[in-house]
């Protein structure tokens, strides 16, 4: 539990460190932020896939399995990984296993 009362400068001090964090809690939010994307994070907590597998088990066109792998890549949430002649994806931002263990624990 934190103090009950803080100096006005001891607030602005908080609210500007909580700003930059809150700014970096929405960008990996809106990221997340479709179930479709949510489904893809979930398969990549449990294994590395490829494209062809991630498309195959979500049911998904190739090119729409693409447009969300690169949503939450360029947000550095996951990252390709050439294995041969294919390209798998892994989670590289930890915060997101977390996330996901929220909703998908039992």
């Amino acid at each position: 539990m934190g103090k009950s009362s803080y100096s006005h400068e001891e607030m602005q001090n908080m609210l500007r460190e909580w700003f930059s964090h809150s700014e970096e809690a929405a960008s990996v939010l809106k990221a997340m932020g479709h179930p479709m994307r949510i489904l893809m994070l979930q398969i990549l907590s449990q294994s590395q896939c490829n494209v062809t597998s991630i498309e195959k088990a979500l049911g998904m066109s190739q090119s729409s399995v693409s447009q969300h792998l690169r949503v939450l890549r360029l947000a550095g949430l996951i990252e390709p990984v050439r294995d041969g002649k294919e390209i798998c994806y892994h989670i590289i931002d930890e915060r997101v296993k977390k996330i996901l263990d929220i909703f998908y624990s039992q």
